[in-house]
């Protein structure tokens, strides 16, 4: 099944604040606030390349699947907001919403496979609002902060585990 995502405009907002990174770091100084808040959005950036999905939550974002089955499991946090199918023509059908069910990341489909259809396109808000962010992510983002804050200079690179290990439960797979 081919999977592609275009992530809408995304909110203001971090997943920890410099605060409370530099407050989690013991960092007391103000002298290097920008090198520091690059190494957090650095962080939130790590994160969200390794979740391979946002964090902070993104609306009018597309999933398309080359694929049509009557049930999906989407696998990251998501508010769907409409369904369409694009069909062999290039036109783009909206599927109502009595058609559709979304409920705990399961999308069903209740009718049958469209006869012309080509692509289904799934329009959601990604990602989580700042205040909803899982504490497990957050957590992570200030393990990746602390070890780029401590390890400037070169060092062998290696995966930060304990920060993935927080994060795998929530990783995009299709």
């Amino acid at each position: 099944m081919s999977v592609k995502i275009t992530y809408g405009a995304k909110q203001t907002g971090e997943i920890v604040s410099l605060a409370q990174a530099k407050s989690n770091s013991r960092i007391e100084y103000d002298t290097e606030d920008d090198l520091l808040q690059l190494f957090l959005d650095s962080a939130t950036d790590e994160i969200e390349n390794y979740l391979n999905a946002p964090v902070i939550k993104r609306t009018d974002s597309t999933i398309k699947l080359s694929e049509f089955k009557s049930i999906y499991r989407l696998n990251l946090e998501a508010n769907v907001t409409a369904l369409h199918y694009i069909d062999t023509d290039g036109n783009e059908n909206q599927i109502a919403t009595s058609q559709w069910e979304y409920e705990d990341r399961w999308l069903e489909i209740l009718i049958d496979r469209p006869a012309k259809f080509k692509e289904l396109k799934i329009t959601a808000d990604l990602g989580w609002d700042v205040a909803n962010i899982p504490k497990d992510i957050k957590r992570a983002a200030l393990l990746l902060f602390s070890h780029s804050e401590n390890y400037r200079e070169s060092v062998n690179l290696k995966d930060n585990s304990s920060a993935y290990n927080l994060l795998r439960q929530y990783r995009l797979i299709w």
